[in-house]
């Protein structure tokens, strides 16, 4: 196998660092950051805090290789397993987080003086509304058109890595891609 392929090749990547390759694992980190990040960031909704927990995944995958078992998935699913889980505990910390008022103050002053950043009740509407559409058009998809959807233009795959992941030819992905892109734009356009 050439060197050009072998950096990047995903599998032989994570078996070259569980072996102790740091280089293997840096190339691993530049083919898996976008992904990463994008999965971290729709969940969060802060950049700041998205490049935080991306950080930390990655800290937490390079210290778990060891336990990594290669089960036939893309590696990808192993990256987005930890981050799933990074989030979550996120969320948990977050929770424990206690709002106190300050020496003399009431509560009610404390919380007149935060800023409201919630949405207005009609953009939140339109939000619901939107997402409740885009759901159905999805709905309307096969199985794989949908999967082929979702890694495209939710996780921003390639057609060769959607290829792998499904087991399909990259022409069998366009097709997919281009049937599933008609039928949500007849169901999504009035």
């Amino acid at each position: 196998m050439s060197k050009e392929l072998f950096e990047h090749n995903p599998r032989k990547l994570i078996e070259a660092a569980k072996a102790g390759d740091a280089t293997a694992f840096g190339n691993l980190y530049h083919q898996y950051l976008t992904p990463v990040f994008r999965y971290v960031y729709v969940r969060v909704k802060n950049r700041q805090e998205a490049d935080d927990l991306t950080q930390t995944v990655f800290l937490k995958a390079y210290q778990g290789l060891a336990r990594y078992a290669d089960k036939g998935q893309d590696p990808l699913a192993y990256f987005f397993t930890i981050a799933r889980n990074t989030v979550i505990d996120h969320w948990r910390k977050m929770k424990d987080y206690l709002i106190e008022p300050k020496d003399g103050e009431e509560f009610e002053t404390m919380f007149e003086q935060i800023a409201d950043s919630e949405p207005l009740p009609e953009q939140l509407f339109e939000r619901q509304e939107n997402k409740e559409v885009i759901q159905e058009g999805l709905k309307t998809l096969t199985g794989e058109q949908r999967t082929v959807v979702e890694l495209k233009f939710l996780n921003d795959w390639s057609n060769t890595e959607i290829a792998r992941h499904i087991k399909k030819s990259e022409e069998a992905v366009r097709q997919l891609q281009c049937r599933a892109l008609k039928r949500l734009r007849v169901f999504l356009v009035p």
